[in-house]
């Protein structure tokens, strides 16, 4: 081994110990507080040392030196250190460049020239052009130029740019004309096929139109007489009072004035004339006040309470906060469910009975609640398989008021601590509108 070789084996060694013992020593200067501070300021002098390091050995070692730009570009990946990863990358291409391996340099080139447009580290951005063209200008001529001066380095490979530019530009014009023509040419074939695609979809999409308009105002036309039918329907049945109400009602006035019961007779027949009037009046109404809806009730159950000889009480309540004139509901909705929990919840009563109807507001929307004190849903379907006309009919009103298919209300037997049944409650919602 001759004396040059031992030399340069031994410098290598002691410029790679260099950052190490330059490291180790750092870190055990400082107190405990300072050392997190400090700790990417030494971390990055290790970095600078060992690029500084390589770059010495690089003409005599370079697979050293590589090995020691490896292991400084992934010290500065840790610790994020943008500018030493690029000069990293930029000191590795130029070791491959004159090694004459093109790809690599180019590789590594062109990723410290990505770092540094990244991270705007202007100072690098123009030896990394120059590193580039030389790279481009020696794979093309296959002349690395091992022996120019490195003080003149970056003028020459600014020269060599210019030739490789200029070389290039021509062949960059040359193809730049040629597409151009080409593209003036497709420009033309396509403004044609627009021309015609545009002709074509407005032709479509105005058949389209036309065929929509003329299923829409089919569709409107439909609708309008299916509701307007709808309607009809409903005031009619609103309109009837039922037939065997109306002939007890009768009844129980004749008992009144054969019982010599004058005063009583007077107050029935008043307030069955003026449920009557009420009910006739809003056949031709869809809504009205929460306020005369209730007052149709309690002249019902009054009238009711006389049917069936007092045998049970009623009360009737909204929100004490509630303003009733404001609130406009379809008329008569809860009537046919507070005839039912009269007829079958408290079938069989003599007395005791308890009839509790109720107006809820509850985030915005309305409720009706009916209760009674009867034998429940399961008793009444045990005593009487029926099947309330009124309650259908309620049922389609509400379907049509809340423009959905099917409705259903919520029914449930109330049942005691014991579980045993001691009522039932039927609750479902109210379309309404507010008017302030």
């Amino acid at each position: 081994m001759s004396m040059n070789a031992v030399l340069n084996c031994f410098l290598t060694g002691i410029l790679a110990l260099i950052p190490m013992v330059y490291f180790s020593q750092s870190n055990r200067a400082g107190n405990h507080q300072d050392k997190q501070q400090s700790h990417f300021s030494h971390d990055s002098t290790r970095v600078d040392l060992l690029i500084d390091s390589a770059t010495k050995i690089a003409h005599s070692n370079a697979k050293q030196a590589i090995r020691m730009l490896q292991k400084a570009g992934e010290l500065a990946t840790e610790l994020e250190y943008a500018k030493g990863k690029a000069v990293c990358y930029l000191r590795m291409a130029g070791i491959y460049n004159i090694h004459r391996d093109y790809e690599k340099a180019q590789e590594y080139a062109s990723e410290g020239m990505a770092i540094a447009n990244k991270s705007e580290l202007d100072t690098l951005k123009k030896p990394f052009f120059m590193m580039l063209s030389e790279i481009q200008y020696d794979k093309n001529h296959h002349e690395p130029d091992t022996t120019i001066r490195e003080e003149v380095r970056d003028i020459v490979a600014a020269i060599k740019y210019k030739y490789y530019l200029k070389d290039s530009l021509d062949k960059s014009v040359e193809k730049t004309n040629f597409l151009e023509r080409d593209m003036q040419n497709k420009e033309n074939e396509l403004l044609v096929v627009r021309l015609q695609t545009v002709l074509f979809a407005v032709g479509f999409v105005g058949v389209l139109l036309f065929i929509g308009f003329g299923v829409m105002w089919v569709n409107v036309r439909r609708v309008k007489m299916k509701n307007k039918q709808l309607l009809t329907e409903q005031k009619l049945k609103r309109s009837q009072m039922n037939p065997h109400f109306i002939f007890n009602s009768i009844q129980n006035v004749r008992s009144l004035i054969h019982g010599k019961k004058e005063e009583a007779a007077i107050e029935y027949l008043n307030r069955f004339s003026r449920l009557t009037r009420q009910v006739l009046e809003s056949s031709d109404e869809n809504y009205i006040s929460l306020t005369e809806e209730t007052e149709m009730l309690r002249n019902y159950l009054s009238i009711q309470q006389l049917l069936y000889g007092n045998m049970f009480d009623f009360s009737i309540s909204v929100p004490e906060n509630m303003d009733t004139d404001a609130f406009f509901v379809p008329p008569m909705l809860a009537q046919p469910f507070v005839e039912n929990a009269i007829k079958h919840g408290l079938a069989g009563k003599q007395q005791g009975g308890q009839i509790s109807v109720r107006f809820l507001l509850k985030n915005k929307r309305l409720f009706f609640e009916v209760t009674d004190n009867g034998t429940g849903f399961s008793g009444s379907r045990k005593t009487e398989n029926h099947k309330s006309m009124a309650m259908s009919i309620t049922k389609e009103r509400l379907s049509h008021y809340s423009r959905t298919a099917h409705f259903r209300f919520h029914a449930a037997d109330i049942l005691d601590e014991n579980q045993q049944v001691k009522g039932a409650k039927v609750q479902f919602e109210i379309p309404y509108i507010y008017e302030n």
